[in-house]
């Protein structure tokens, strides 16, 4: 069955919104560890703490996309089996 514009558009821009969270998450955390870099040392501390909670809040958005892809395509399979 081939697959309609439409959808493949709503792939193109799912693709296209993870791609951009990605790269603005990797330019958070070189922006983070260049500031960490440049601080003094008692400062660090609290720096150290914002690289660590900026990772956790990318690994909790990176993971709930790609289980959305991952239910998505579980959805598309099964609809594609049923007929």
């Amino acid at each position: 069955m081939p697959v309609s514009s439409l959808e493949r558009g709503l792939s193109v821009d799912s693709l296209c919104s993870v791609l951009a969270a990605v790269i603005i998450a990797i330019a958070l955390m070189l922006g983070l560890k260049a500031l960490h870099d440049v601080v003094r040392q008692h400062r660090a501390s609290l720096i150290e703490r914002y690289i660590e909670i900026a990772g956790r809040i990318t690994t909790l958005f990176v993971g709930t996309v790609s289980v959305e892809m991952i239910m998505q395509g579980v959805k598309h399979g099964q609809a594609n089996l049923t007929g």
